[in-house]
This record gives C-alpha cells, sequence and structure tokens, in this order.
C-alpha cells in the first residue's frame, strides 16, 4: 500500500520530507496527482479555502480517489473567538474560513465535485479553558497569521489580549467547535 502526503507549502514538505516517506508538493486547487489512489484524507484544511477553490479542490481529489473521508470546522464553529477578535479589531473582510459553510452546504460541494455518496456527521464539542492564559493561547494558535498581514506584531498581540479578554468574560472562556466528519466516494 503506497501512502502519498501533499501538501501547497514547500517548507511544509520539506518538513516531512526530512521524517521519511513520500510527499509531493501539490496545489489541489490548481492539479491532482496522475495516480489513483482507494483512500483520500484531509483533516481540518478545507475551510480555509473560498468557495470557488473548495470545489476545485474536491474535483481534484475525486479525479484521485475512491472514497474521501475529512473532517473540518462547520458553520458556527469558534464562533465566540471570532466574535471576540471581530470586537478588538477593525478587520471587516475576515478571510472566507470565516464564513463556514452549513452541513447542507458542504454536502452540495461534494455533490457537484462528483462524489455520488456523502455523508456528513456534524459534532459539537465545547472546550472551556481553564483561565485568561489559557483563552490567550487558543487565540495565540490561530489568529496572528490572520491579523499580521493588517497590523504589528505588537498590534496583534494587543488584540489577541483584547479578544482573550471578551472570550474569557464575555463568553466564559469556552468556544464551540462544530466539526464536521465526511465520508464521500
Amino acid at each position: 500500500s503506497d501512502v502519498v502526503g501533499v501538501d501547497i507549502s514547500a517548507d511544509m514538505i520539506d518538513y516531512a520530507r526530512s521524517k521519511g516517506g513520500r510527499f509531493e508538493l501539490l496545489d489541489l486547487s490548481q492539479s491532482s496527482l496522475d495516480e489513483s489512489f482507494d483512500l483520500g484524507t484531509s483533516f481540518m484544511m478545507l475551510h480555509w479555502p473560498p468557495p470557488k477553490a473548495r470545489l476545485a479542490i474536491l474535483k481534484n481529489v475525486k479525479k484521485m480517489c475512491t472514497t474521501f473521508c475529512a473532517g473540518f470546522h462547520g458553520q458556527g464553529s469558534c464562533e465566540e473567538g471570532v466574535l471576540a477578535v471581530e470586537a478588538s479589531t477593525e478587520i471587516t473582510n475576515l478571510p472566507s474560513m470565516f464564513t463556514r459553510d452549513s452541513k447542507e452546504q458542504w454536502q452540495n460541494v461534494f455533490f457537484e465535485a462528483g462524489f455520488s455518496r456523502v455523508d456528513i456527521t456534524e459534532r459539537t464539542i465545547k472546550t472551556t479553558y481553564p483561565d485568561l492564559e489559557g483563552c490567550k493561547m487558543r487565540l495565540d494558535a490561530a489568529w496572528p497569521p490572520i491579523l499580521l498581514p493588517h497590523h504589528s506584531l505588537s498590534e496583534t498581540n494587543h488584540i489577541l489580549q483584547n479578544a482573550a479578554e471578551i472570550l474569557y468574560s464575555k463568553y466564559d472562556a469556552t468556544m464551540t467547535s462544530r466539526v464536521l466528519e465526511v465520508t464521500a466516494s
């Protein structure tokens, strides 16, 4: 059985190759490998690209994979963190990942990409952080790459500190993940 990893980031591919195995630099929104696989997987990636790219990615995955299993954020996922950051900054055009599509919208995209069987399970996971520092650490894990094109490092840190305080006080230090688990063939 062959296992092949793909990523759009040359740095990630270099790192993965240093650990052994086969890894290919590939932008799935533009092309696919000229190979077929029984199974393709993707975890916490599909909610990042804009809608047109998502469809292109899934069409290319369908060309390569008999079955595809994925997990990613659904509609309303981590909304508490998004609202806390929005309240702490002037950014009004957040990346498309924050528009988070519903289970039904995703099902339609998979069908449009050519999959004939699509099973989607939605799981809700509430995570409560122990303190203000835990809230800040959680926001620091996701937001700097989104904020840094618009703000300096010190401004980004200030925004995330304010957002952590909002998450801690207004949302009881809790974020709700709505994860979609998909099996498509």
